[in-house]
């Protein structure tokens, strides 16, 4: 008999984690129902719903609205009778834990998708996240930062969290190269040599506050470097936009949002993500991506990079909030081939290695499994 899953997901519209976990899955062993919260039903719902899997959608608006939608998910998860529910995100927890629980549903897992954000900028929410622990048998890290965030600083059980780092289609991770001479010409990057690529919202734990100036300094040595600012929105834009007055604007470009983002990889040169401490990214995706696509990179050690980044092997790691270090290491890259020609290739090994879809999945299978014996023991009674 399969085993009857519920995952239920808040405010999103498009979700490559959400989608890859419903096809890494194997069909034979679990019976899978998308739940989807929100104001309106996301792309994602219909995309899967028109290709054949059972989704349903739960409208929710914000916090005002989670007592209505948690009976509702009660009535759902009656009808439904899921044998584990897993949520993503802090309204989908709290509601769909809440009612999982309600309606007496053994194995309630939610997946941890945020660091210590909630800790130092928003402390009413260390009230949700204490919520969400306790309503959960079982506890999903996406990242051994995540793991020791639970364990340490808000006193899960180390027994209760399982470290499953994200999966991916890695096959996704491709570039038409037809596409990317477009997209220098869009930005202004035909002619110009090294292309310094960021892709990172403007808040203040990112650090792009030091990229800039590391740029600046760059282009003492180099000066047809062009810097590009992807997903350059956030609260600290401003902040930016200041550093950026020292800048002549034909030295850098602004990227709001780019949907080539794969094609965007590959204008640049080098890559550089340098958040301002070991904890501020729960994962951090554009390390993945960026190695996945061959780009010689320059990292902090946040999140999932402290997992497997090692500095001269796979990327260069610099000391956090030290612009001057980002610009030593960028040097250091543009003046040795065979380090950018290593990094590369060892860079989109580890990648490969570490996370396929295909071991996310094992790893969300042996955790139900364990999840199921736990409850089945006597001892666990």
């Amino acid at each position: 008999m399969r085993t009857k899953l519920c995952i239920v997901v808040s405010d999103v519209d498009t979700s490559h984690l959400i989608e890859t976990m419903g096809r890494a899955l194997d069909p034979a062993r679990y019976e899978v129902t998308f739940v989807f919260m929100g104001d309106t039903e996301p792309s994602l719902y219909r995309k899967l719903a028109a290709e054949g899997f059972a989704a349903r959608f739960v409208r929710c608006r914000g916090k005002r609205d989670l007592p209505a939608a948690t009976l509702r998910l009660a009535r759902l998860f009656g009808e439904l009778k899921p044998d584990i529910v897993h949520t993503h995100l802090v309204n989908a927890s709290l509601a769909g834990l809440a009612a999982a629980k309600l309606k007496g549903v053994g194995r309630r897992v939610h997946t941890r998708h945020h660091s210590v954000e909630t800790h130092h900028d928003y402390p009413h929410g260390v009230y949700y996240d204490r919520a969400v622990n306790r309503l959960s048998t079982h506890v999903v890290a996406i990242s051994r930062v995540v793991f020791d965030v639970l364990t340490k600083r808000e006193g899960v059980a180390p027994e209760k969290v399982t470290v499953i780092r994200h999966g991916f289609d890695l096959e996704r991770f491709r570039a038409d190269e037809s596409q990317v001479g477009a997209l220098k010409s869009k930005y202004g990057l035909e002619g110009r040599y090294p292309v310094v690529g960021v892709i990172s919202r403007h808040i203040h734990w990112k650090g792009v506050q030091y990229v800039v100036p590391a740029f600046k300094e760059l282009l003492r040595n180099y000066p047809n470097a062009k810097l590009v600012l992807a997903n350059a929105l956030g609260p600290h834009k401003p902040e930016i936009e200041a550093l950026l007055q020292e800048l002549d604007p034909s030295q850098y470009v602004q990227v709001e949002f780019e949907k080539r983002v794969f094609e965007l990889y590959k204008t640049f040169d080098v890559f550089v993500h340098v958040p301002v401490g070991r904890e501020y990214e729960a994962f951090g995706q554009v390390y993945v991506e960026a190695l996945a696509m061959r780009v010689p990179s320059v990292f902090t050690l946040s999140g999932v990079a402290n997992d497997f980044i090692e500095d001269g092997r796979n990327a260069l790691v610099v000391p956090y909030r030290d612009a001057a270090a980002v610009t030593r290491a960028i040097e250091t890259l543009l003046g040795d081939e065979e380090l950018r020609r290593r990094l590369a290739v060892n860079g989109r090994e580890a990648v490969l290695e570490l996370f396929p879809e295909s071991r996310m999945a094992a790893e969300l299978d042996a955790m139900y499994t364990r999840a199921a014996a736990a409850r089945e023991s006597p001892a666990a009674a």
